[in-house]
């Protein structure tokens, strides 16, 4: 009952979204679409993080691995990309009683079949997105530090139109967890963000033959931006898991 009240002043605070403002500041006019989906992100990412929802949040251990490289590489164009293949020995928490597989990307995802993860490369700022950009909120380092994104792509090659919803998992069972390493000893869990084309919470509809972007963001130290050399993506979700060398 509790966590109903809250969600509905959620999403009462989200229709305001779309209905004030004054003056230079006014906020732009939503559809009753966008204000819907606005208030479903907003509860999501509060659901995910209420003490009393049960989300259940791993952490990924630090293991040997074997690096693959990705078979769609940023800058190299291909009818159907073959999105990313796992590699061995992918860092990953045992919990007792569980045999944790290996599985690609998508598989992990649970993405449709025809949909193809592929990565477009990286973005170091301090906010994200830019000022320039359309989009209902943003990420500001902290002092200090900068943002990290990776940047990927969805391909639908199914032939036929695919939604892709990661939102509507239920919160309070398995989380689906990213895990960035960079230069091989600095790892991250990718933050959870209310970004709309934030890859954890993706819900998107693609067109077939079709692409649609998506990122994931940590936040990392200034000497790890001034030396950035090799991202290491590790995903997990229930006993399914991977690991991919994306850069």
């Amino acid at each position: 009952m509790r966590k109903k009240k809250l969600l509905g002043i959620l999403t009462a605070a989200a229709l305001c979204l779309g209905m004030t403002g004054c003056g230079e500041n006014q906020m732009p006019e939503l559809t009753d679409a966008q204000v819907k989906e606005i208030g479903q992100y907003v509860a999501f990412i509060l659901m995910k993080y209420n003490s009393n929802g049960g989300s259940r949040l791993v952490e990924l251990t630090e293991q040997t691995q074997k690096p693959s490289e990705l078979e769609e590489s940023a800058g190299t164009e291909s009818e159907e990309p073959s999105g990313m293949a796992p590699v061995d020995d992918t860092p990953v928490v045992d919990a007792p009683g569980q045999t944790v597989q290996e599985y690609t990307l998508e598989e992990v995802m649970g993405l449709p079949e025809g949909i193809k993860v592929g990565y477009a490369g990286e973005e170091i700022c301090s906010v994200y997105p830019d000022e320039d950009a359309e989009d209902y909120f943003a990420i500001t380092a902290t002092d200090g530090k900068q943002l990290l994104v990776l940047k990927f792509f969805l391909a639908n090659n199914s032939g036929r139109d695919q939604t892709v919803d990661l939102l509507s998992w239920d919160a309070a069972q398995e989380d689906l967890i990213f895990q960035i390493t960079v230069n091989g000893e600095y790892r991250r869990r990718a933050l959870n963000t209310m970004l709309l084309d934030d890859l954890g919470t993706l819900k998107c509809d693609i067109a077939a033959d079709g692409v649609y972007n998506a990122v994931l963001v940590i936040e990392v130290d200034q000497g790890v931006a001034d030396t950035l050399e090799t991202i290491e993506l590790s995903a997990k979700y229930g006993d399914k898991a991977c690991s991919v060398q994306v850069r």
